[in-house]
């Protein structure tokens, strides 16, 4: 696969984080959905599930897997959240985390401008700390969902193996 396909959308992003600005293009977010797929996700799924959903994407069981939806667990109707927010939460964690850095030819800096003022490193590790606190909530009850519907994910090596 010559160039990996992004499993959520800059707006997919924005929905679940509201403070992303609108402006940050989809050429500007596509590098850390990226690397929250490649990395975080990858390494939960495993890279057999991982390929697999990247290249079956419009398959019934993986639409389940990346949107989410009401499935039936031991006569239990459960809802299950999908991909689409924990990758949304790994990518704002990355994003948070390096999005007022460049790196030039001389130095790496911070940005600055004249019609802004950053946040001091506190608050942006805060919010960093909230991406990731809640993609481990979600990474839970993915692992949750594969669990139960292992099956359907025959790829799915569980955590509790």
């Amino acid at each position: 696969m010559a160039t990996e396909i992004t499993l959520i959308t800059g707006d997919e992003l924005r929905e679940n984080w509201s403070n992303v600005d609108q402006n940050l293009s989809e050429v500007k977010l596509k590098p850390y959905i990226i690397k929250a797929q490649q990395t975080e996700l990858q390494d939960l799924l495993g890279p057999p599930l991982y390929y697999d959903l990247i290249s079956n994407i419009t398959d019934a069981n993986y639409i389940l897997l990346l949107n989410g939806g009401e499935y039936v667990h031991q006569t239990h109707t459960i809802y299950f959240s999908g991909l689409k927010p924990y990758i949304s939460a790994l990518s704002y964690k990355n994003l948070i985390a390096d999005i007022n850095i460049n790196v030039g030819r001389a130095s790496v800096t911070e940005k600055d401008t004249e019609n802004s003022t950053p946040h001091a490193n506190p608050i942006v590790q805060t919010r960093s700390r909230e991406g990731y606190s809640e993609a481990l909530r979600l990474q839970a009850e993915v692992i949750k969902f594969l669990d139960q519907k292992r099956s359907d994910y025959p790829l799915w090596n569980s955590r509790n193996d």
